[in-house]
């Protein structure tokens, strides 16, 4: 496999992991 290919999908597999997790907090705080 390419390593620049490795390298953006890490990149992007890390940033929607973020998304995710802000996401979550955001509903998570609504509730409260």
């Amino acid at each position: 496999m390419d390593k620049d290919l490795i390298w953006i999908f890490h990149s992007f597999q890390k940033l929607t992991e973020q998304r995710l997790i802000e996401f979550t907090v955001e509903k998570i705080l609504i509730k409260t």
